[in-house]
């Protein structure tokens, strides 16, 4: 039997596609991002589909903009060198140490 979906979650245009498998291969309930969508409306999109918002968008790390705490939760990837090793290697470390409720409501900031 397959173990249950831990994160559902929005990943915006910036996430890169080996990005999105593995979160997929992780287990994760990933939508992909309509290209040329504008940030307010991928906002909205997480807020009403109930998934928490993967970017590296520094846009979104404004909560005067992006209010995270009307969300399912908002992170922002900042890991330096930006290279595709090292965001996958932050994001599976986050996703693996995290649950959905440490995320909910909340801005974080992935370095």
């Amino acid at each position: 039997m397959p173990s249950p979906v831990k994160f559902r979650l929005l990943t915006d245009e910036m996430i890169h596609r080996d990005v999105v498998r593995m979160l997929i291969a992780s287990g994760c309930d990933v939508l992909k991002c309509p290209k040329g969508l504008k940030n307010g409306d991928v906002y909205q999109l997480a807020k009403r589909e109930e998934r928490f918002l993967i970017t590296q968008d520094k846009d979104f790390s404004d909560p005067r903009r992006y209010p995270p705490s009307d969300t399912s939760g908002i992170v922002c990837v900042r890991v330096f060198p930006p290279t595709i090793a090292n965001l996958l290697s932050g994001i599976k470390t986050f996703i693996h140490e995290k649950k959905p409720d440490d995320i909910k409501g909340r801005l974080i900031i992935l370095k």
